[in-house]
């Protein structure tokens, strides 16, 4: 009711390098122009809803010594009058800087990707090692060995010859989990073609994507 603030434990200060105090009375001064009537917005919504209990916005913040830095605000209404506006809310700010650019340099990596991959006559799939799924490839609308994107993304490993299978594999993973190198790798096997039997083929892999431990997260196929 009195829009005070009533207890805190004092995260504004490690995250932002405000005290809970000038944060909290000063908040409008700190987010970014282009964030900033989106938050108004945001805040407004959280002290007049009658139905939502859950609220998150996402906000470019000043830091005190850093500049701006991404930062998840979420809200939670948990109490409220006889009329159902709030008159308490837990308000949780979190640093998502570093996950916020990941990502946008990942659609960036992607975007540039998808923009070259469409004039060249290679097969290319980007693929996701944390989900084991493809998250991008360049055959959509045109036939990979004689199968549709969806039978050979579902089948790829089997149409290898037997007698490659296990080695390609094998020398695939290895090269996926190799630590300290990003240059491409290559590898020859044969693959069976959908009416024209087994045919030769490379696929070179090219990691694209590492965490802070040098493990691969995604990589890059071209068939």
């Amino acid at each position: 009711d009195t829009n005070q603030l009533i207890f805190s434990n004092n995260k504004a200060n490690e995250i932002l390098g405000y005290s809970d105090a000038e944060f909290a009375s000063n908040w409008k001064q700190y987010i970014h122009p282009d964030e900033l009537q989106k938050n108004i917005d945001y805040q407004n919504s959280t002290t007049t809803n009658t139905e939502e209990t859950q609220f998150s916005i996402e906000a470019l913040v000043r830091h005190k010594t850093k500049g701006y830095i991404w930062c998840l605000n979420k809200t939670i209404i948990f109490e409220r009058d006889e009329n159902l506006k709030p008159t308490k809310t837990l308000e949780l700010i979190s640093d998502i800087n570093e996950s916020k650019l990941s990502n946008d340099r990942i659609r960036e990596q992607q975007n540039f990707i998808e923009n070259i991959s469409s004039t060249i006559p290679q097969y290319l799939s980007v693929y996701d090692l944390i989900s084991k799924k493809s998250i991008y490839t360049n055959f959509d609308n045109k036939l990979i060995f004689g199968y549709t994107k969806q039978e050979y993304l579902q089948k790829s490993n089997y149409l290898i010859h037997p007698d490659y299978r296990e080695k390609t594999i094998y020398l695939a993973d290895k090269m996926m989990n190799f630590k300290t190198s990003n240059a491409s790798n290559a590898i020859e096997f044969q693959i069976l073609h959908k009416t024209k039997g087994y045919v030769w083929a490379r696929l070179k892999l090219l990691v694209t994507e590492r965490n802070k431990n040098g493990k691969a997260l995604q990589a890059l196929e071209i068939i």
